[in-house]
């Protein structure tokens, strides 16, 4: 979100940022789920609810980042003129 300027549908990330990135939303996603780390740390599986809550905010963010990147882009470009 925050590595372009631009809008961050218009730019694409490199393959490495990507991957690792998917790999660490899957792993925390499925962590909860395994055998093993359920009983070692006490972990209970997310309701649905509870994964669409995070969905909800993980939209929000994005909406929130866009709009403060506009945001703060337009105002510096205002200023940019002024000094000029």
């Amino acid at each position: 979100m925050l590595r372009t300027q631009g809008p961050f549908l218009r730019s694409r990330p490199g393959v490495l940022l990507v991957a690792v990135t998917l790999w660490v939303a899957a792993a925390g996603l499925a962590t909860p789920y395994l055998g093993a780390v359920l009983r070692a740390f006490g972990f209970t599986p997310l309701l649905l609810l509870d994964l669409l809550s995070l969905m909800e905010i993980v939209l929000a963010y994005v909406i929130a980042t866009e709009a403060g990147k506009r945001w703060f882009f337009s105002d510096l470009a205002r200023r940019r003129k002024r000094a000029h």
